[in-house]
């Protein structure tokens, strides 16, 4: 058994390394014996050779935080609902026909659908991810359309694009959960902590685009939301992988301060959010107005800057240690690049 693992290691190696040469390889040996084996003398040590960027987990969280934002976008039906009650729905029953279609995208961000295929045979995040790019961008052209007088629809059909984005948001929710708890089975607590409070943080994100591109344009920021969201989710949803579990369960990456420093920068983000909005709502200047969107529009950016500062740094934790990198578990042989999650 132990001629079979070190060839498939060096197959595994060569293969990594006939990939690419641009990109620097990282290549640790891990002991992946359980401590019976250790006992009987029988003891298994596998070599992992991977693209530092194609297996690093904190890559894995930082796209699971933007595919988060997307499917934020549950939270920021009141921007224009109203508008859409006005022009469509101005009878005395309007509130009503508004509500269920705000009840229809959360209908669909709860169906759980999305965890029964993940488990499946074709599931996996980044399959996951997909498929909420394709309901995210279904759903919010059909809004636009329906908003923009060009495309006449039913009460039912307009429900059903409702339904088809808000179901999109919790297929993106759960890509980037299942990806983020597999690949941090030690620190589950604060990544999901990190995890679940930038998802409900997004809106106030979305938000402030809203108001510095979109303000009083809903047919626009409807369009915007079809392409941006779902083209951010395609583009990231290869993100959606798994790193080795003895890469997985590696401490070298410091990964409890460095899931502490990234909750910090989304505590900070929220409160400054928050001076914003209250700012914003006490000022009647348009232009005044305009300017603090503008403010917490920055802070947005400069939060993503850094929380992509501390994934990279994260994935430059992970050097060459020459050693044999111990732990308990059972025999799993990791394999380079990082397993579709």
């Amino acid at each position: 058994m132990a001629m079979e693992t070190a060839n498939a290691a060096s197959r595994t190696a060569g293969g990594a390394a006939a990939r690419t040469h641009a990109e620097p390889l990282i290549s640790s040996r891990y002991d992946c014996s359980s401590a019976a084996d250790h006992e009987n003398g029988e003891v298994e040590v596998v070599e992992v050779a991977a693209s530092r960027w194609g297996s690093s987990r904190w890559v894995v969280l930082f796209g699971g935080m933007l595919l988060e934002l997307c499917g934020g976008s549950i939270y920021i039906t009141g921007l224009y609902s109203s508008d859409l009650r006005n022009r469509f729905f101005p009878g005395d029953g309007g509130q009503e026909q508004i509500e269920q279609l705000v009840f229809a995208c959360n209908l669909g961000n709860w169906l759980p659908v999305s965890g029964f295929f993940n488990d499946s045979r074709w599931g996996g995040s980044r399959n996951c991810a997909v498929i909420a790019s394709g309901l995210t961008l279904l759903g919010y052209l059909g809004v636009s359309g329906w908003s923009s007088g060009k495309v006449q629809m039913d009460y039912w059909q307009i429900w059903l694009c409702w339904f088809l984005w808000g179901h999109g948001s919790g297929w993106f929710d759960n890509a980037a959960m299942t990806a983020t708890v597999r690949n941090f089975p030690a620190q589950r607590g604060r990544a999901v902590a990190t995890m679940k409070a930038f998802y409900g943080l997004s809106g106030s994100i979305l938000t402030q685009v809203y108001n510095v591109f979109f303000f009083r344009e809903t047919t626009s920021f409807l369009l915007f939301l079809a392409i941006a969201l779902a083209g951010l989710g395609a583009c990231f949803s290869n993100l959606m992988f798994l790193v080795p579990t003895a890469m997985a369960l590696d401490n070298r990456d410091k990964p409890g301060r460095r899931l502490d420093q990234a909750l910090v920068l989304v505590v900070v983000l929220a409160l400054v959010l928050m001076g914003v909005s209250i700012v914003r709502s006490g000022t009647t200047d348009p232009d005044h107005s305009s300017d603090i969107s503008i403010v917490g529009f920055v802070a947005v950016l400069g939060t993503l800057v850094m929380l992509m500062l501390i994934a990279v740094q994260g994935s430059r934790e992970v050097k060459l240690d020459g050693g044999v990198n111990r732990f308990a578990s059972t025999n799993t042989v990791a394999v380079a690049g990082g397993a579709v999650a």
